[in-house]
């Protein structure tokens, strides 16, 4: 009798066990005979609103997240990004790379190439001309553009004929210089405006005797 017994309450722990299997089942994959797909479980045991998968302290309400790893919750981290500087003297406390920003441009000092110029921070050219500055920025021999169309002040022109061009090969004085396909030249800007206006004086006085006679 007492066997019997023992057999039928294994038999009820086992139809309870399927039964208990079967009811996770129906709530965790429901039956999706219409190809749906079946509901997105989350899981937060602290019930903080975080995702288990995506809370570095599941058990803990209070934190969520670790950005520098030391196994103390940004909560309650005094040095979120472990830099060795505190938050609250950190410029930029979630960013383990900087921490100060003397010209206050919102770039840190350590990537900042003009970091006591608050309307300088890069250099993508390289020619010690700040970007913002810089008429060329991605051109290093190239920084400004006077008459501002489109050619660098410091571009040379090619002259086929090898006759002194104009423009921007001397904006601002300084000394000109072009080329054709058998040399350079260059001379001083001065020298090359006196060339230009002693061409036109022969032509002045060719016709002055004319008028004599």
């Amino acid at each position: 009798m007492n066997w019997v017994s023992s057999k039928h309450m294994s038999a009820r722990a086992d139809v309870s066990v399927s039964v208990c299997l079967g009811l996770a089942l129906a709530l965790l994959l429901p039956a999706c005979g219409d190809g749906s797909q079946p509901p997105l479980v989350v899981l937060d045991r602290d019930g903080d609103g975080v995702d288990d998968t995506d809370d570095a302290f599941p058990d803990d309400p209070s934190e969520q997240v670790d950005l520098d790893g030391d196994g103390t919750g940004d909560n309650a981290d005094t040095d979120d990004d472990g830099d060795d500087v505190a938050d609250v003297s950190d410029a930029f406390p979630r960013d383990p790379t900087e921490w100060v920003d003397a010209d206050g441009d919102g770039a840190g000092d350590n990537g900042d190439l003009f970091a006591q110029n608050p309307d300088e921070w890069a250099d993508t050219d390289g020619d010690g001309v700040g970007d913002n500055s810089d008429a060329f920025p991605s051109d290093a021999t190239e920084t400004n553009d006077a008459n501002e169309d489109g050619v660098g002040d410091n571009s040379q022109r090619l002259v086929e004929s090898g006759v002194e061009p104009a423009g921007d090969n001397c904006p601002h004085g300084g000394a000109v210089t072009w080329f054709d396909s058998t040399r350079t030249t260059t001379r001083p800007c001065s020298r090359a405006r006196s060339t230009r206006a002693r061409t036109s004086t022969p032509a002045t006085r060719s016709a002055t005797p004319s008028a004599g006679r």
